[in-house]
Parts: structure tokens; sequence; C-alpha cells
């Protein structure tokens, strides 16, 4: 009898987000990164915000602001993390929700 669970790969993502206004609703994502249960890095990349960024809030993203000025975009990130072909759908979906999210929608 095999299980099931063999298969199955544990991934963990972390995303960064700088400020692009005052609110805390104000941010967009700067970075990605997913790595494995055998803490492997899969996937690592800066993202290029789509709108000013007002603080990088470097003590919690770890990123300065002008490294971002060559980083790719969203799309272009977004794209190569649904090529990581041993990633499972329910993180894809977190990733992609990330960008659109809004916690007033509740």
């Amino acid at each position: 009898m095999s299980n099931s669970n063999q298969s199955m790969q544990v991934l963990s993502i972390d995303v960064g987000c700088v400020a692009t206004g005052y609110s805390h609703l104000d941010r967009a994502p700067c970075s990605v990164a997913i790595v494995n249960d055998r803490r492997e890095i899969l996937f690592d990349s800066l993202i290029e915000p789509d709108k000013p960024v007002v603080s990088d809030l470097f003590p919690f993203s770890g990123v300065h602001k002008v490294d971002l000025r060559r980083a790719p975009s969203f799309d272009e990130v977004i794209k190569k993390v649904i090529n990581i072909r041993k990633l499972n759908s329910c993180v894809l979906l977190s990733i992609i929700q990330l960008n659109s999210y809004d916690p007033s929608d509740g």
C-alpha cells in the first residue's frame, strides 16, 4: 500500500512588502522567497512595486528602495513562480491573491 503523503512536499513562502502610502493598507510586495522542508531555496526574487515607495520598511522587509529599481515586475515574478513545477496549488493561490488582497473586504 502506498502512502500519498510521501509524495507531498511542504513549502514555505515569504513575501516582503514596502509602504506605498501612509495607511496600513498602502503596501506592495517587494520580495518573494520559496523554500522547501529541507530549507533549500527554490525561488528568491525582488519585485519592483507598481506604485511609488513611501518607505522600504527595511527593518521588516530587509530590502532598500534602491534595490528595487531594476527588479522584475510583479507579473514577471508570478510567471516564474508559476513555472516552479514542485509548487502546490494552495501556495500558488496565496501568492496570486496577495497582489489583490484588501483586508477591508472582510
